[in-house]
């Protein structure tokens, strides 16, 4: 029993099963933090590349505030979704499927574009980065008929949400991740 159990923890922690951040009782896994760093890391890699920037892309500074931006991210995406399931309810999953919807001519140029820019396969690309930037948009028009503004509404509900960090990296403060020191 003990070394099923030993096994279990060891590819619970592998694999990043374990929570990063909880937020209004979500959880942010460890895997799901890496793989979006993952995904930024290499975006801006191939920003840097351009001409005129001059970012130290291997300065441990660097990667730290990039990994905070990405939980910070995380946790925004987290908000908006439970927003979203509040306001819309089943419906949310049919709404995000028709907003990202494209046709098959530019399937392929999708599929090449998300492999190229950040080195995803295109069903990863329309989970991480296409159905929440839809949520967003969408809850964005919600609040527009509403007359709010939702970067006001994003501050509003980082400062109200509950959010436990979980990780030694960072810490939560004033509705904003923290480095720490």
């Amino acid at each position: 029993m003990i070394v099923f159990v030993s096994l279990g923890a060891y590819y619970f922690v592998r694999f990043g099963y374990y929570p990063v951040a909880i937020i209004n009782f979500r959880l942010i896994t460890a895997s799901a933090l890496n793989e979006e760093y993952a995904v930024v890391y290499r975006y801006y890699a191939g920003a840097v590349l351009l001409p005129g920037k001059n970012v130290e892309m291997e300065s441990l500074e660097f990667k730290k505030e990039l990994r905070r931006a990405t939980l910070q991210d995380l946790i925004e995406k987290s908000l908006i979704s439970q927003e979203l399931e509040k306001r819309v309810g089943r419906d949310l999953v049919g709404i995000v499927e028709k907003k990202i919807n494209f046709s098959t001519d530019n399937k392929q140029n999708l599929e090449e574009a998300a492999r190229l820019l950040y080195g995803l396969n295109l069903a990863d690309f329309k989970e991480m980065i296409l159905a929440p930037r839809a949520e967003r948009e969408i809850l964005e028009g919600r609040l527009f008929l509403e007359k709010k503004n939702l970067d006001e509404w994003v501050a509003e509900a980082t400062g109200d949400a509950r959010v436990f960090i979980l990780t030694p990296e960072f810490f939560w403060k004033d509705g904003s991740v923290v480095l720490r020191g």
